[in-house]
Formats: C-alpha cells, structure tokens, sequence
C-alpha cells in the first residue's frame, strides 16, 4: 500500500488516474461503432482470409499477428480472439486500476491532501472504467441481437444491413402482428428497437410465429422511430373487420 507520507509515488498516482480519466470519456462512440460491426465483419473476415487457397495479404496480416500472439505467451490465435483483444483491453484497464486503488486507502486525515487526491482520482477512474465496461458488454449483446435479425431476411444487400447494424440500437420485443392492407389484415412479424420498428414477409412454409431459425422474411420495411406517432387506429379503419382486431393502433411517421 502507498503510505500517506510516500508522496512521489501518491502523485504518481494521482497524475495518471486524472491523466486516464479524461481518456475514458471518448471510448463510447468507437467502441460503440466497433461491437455493432464486430460479429458481421469477423464472417467477411473468415470469408476473404479463405480467398484464394488461403493465399493473400489478409492471411499473412493475420499470419503474422499470430506469431507475435505466440511469442508473448498467447494462446488464442484465431481470427475471433484477435478482433476481440480491444473489447478485453477495458474490463482490463478497470481491474488494473482497482488493483492501484486498494493499494492507496484513504487518507486518516484531512491534512494528507496528496493522499486523498490520489484515492479520490483513483477511485473515479474505477467507477468510469466499470461503466465503461458494462457499456462495451450491452453493446455486444446488441450486436448478437441485429445479427440474429439480419440472418431472418434472405437476399438482403449490404445496403439493408448497414441500416439495420447501427450503433447504441437495442432491439426491445419482437412478435407477430396483423398490418392492415387494402386487401385485408397481413400477418407480419416485427421487431422493436430503441430507435426504429422493423417488419417483414414471411416465405411461404416458413416458421412465422417463433421467429427461430425455420424463419425466413424478405420485403424488409425499416421505420426510424425520431418523429413518430401512435394512436389508436379510427373506427373505419378496422370496422370492415368487426372485432378481430380489439387492440389496434396507427403508426404515423414523418416520412
């Protein structure tokens, strides 16, 4: 432990909690950006380092990035593990942190400012580094969860993917429900995000009420949710349908 009185290495540490701090902050928009990329990018990944017999400058990249893996004593050297290591580096930077921080207690006293300053700067950084990593957790969930949907709709570009894999997108409930149409009520499923609502076709023999992996959509209809309303949908709306349709509502979107 760093004793009160011990006061270049209490500055030491002082100085690189509140030097570390500021750093912390700017994590979250390409960390955030990172994890919504990093399940679909490490197929591409898989796909273009088996280009060409395996022969190509992304394998010998990869190659060569293995063989520095090995001389530090790692043993996870697939493609996976490799595009992990950033995720790792700040549940990692928290844990080294708490270390420093049960090696510097707060002060006694009021007259060791040095030491307080150091504890109080120290203990910031843990709290910051914690969030941090709860964040980058939740991120990665996320991405699992839009790569998940991505996967449900065949024949989809990259266009519909960029759109759908954004970053901080949560997806909320998922389900079944009847769109009205001029022909009648259509069985669509939707998906719920933080941000936007997504529905889609079902192919015919295909699974529609579990959505597991039997199910499979195409015509992907994606409406952000900045700007929208619901209500309850007029009585004309759904009167030709008697009272099949006892809780429906009408979405209006600026677009």
């Amino acid at each position: 432990a760093l004793l009160p009185d011990d006061d270049e290495c209490l500055l030491a540490a002082a100085k690189l909690a509140e030097g570390f701090a500021p750093l912390l902050a700017t994590l979250d928009a390409p960390y955030s950006a990172y994890c919504v990329q990093y399940e679909r990018h490490l197929e591409q990944l898989r796909a273009e380092l088996g280009a060409n017999g395996g022969v190509n400058a992304l394998a010998s990249l990869v190659a060569a990035a293995k063989e520095q893996n090995q001389a530090l004593g790692r043993n996870n050297n697939d493609v996976a593990s490799l595009l992990i290591l950033p995720v790792q580096r700040v549940p990692r930077y928290e844990m080294l942190f708490s270390s420093l921080l049960s090696k510097t207690p707060p002060p006694d006293t009021d007259a060791h400012v040095l030491a307080a300053r150091a504890h109080d700067a120290v203990a910031a950084v843990v709290a910051l580094a914690g969030v941090a990593a709860n964040d980058i957790n939740e991120y990665i969930r996320n991405s699992q969860a839009l790569l998940g949907v991505r996967r449900c709709f065949k024949g989809q570009g990259a266009s519909f993917t960029a759109a759908l894999c954004v970053p901080k997108r949560a997806l909320l409930k998922d389900g079944v429900l009847l769109k009205l149409c001029r022909k009648g009520p259509k069985r669509r499923r939707m998906w719920l995000f933080s941000d936007a609502v997504l529905y889609g076709t079902s192919v015919p023999g295909t699974d529609i009420s579990g959505g597991g992996a039997k199910a499979i959509y195409t015509k992907p209809t994606l409406i952000s949710l900045a700007g929208v309303q619901v209500r309850d949908a007029p009585q004309q709306a759904t009167v030709a349908y008697g009272d099949a349709l006892p809780h429906s509502f009408e979405v209006r979107s600026p677009s």
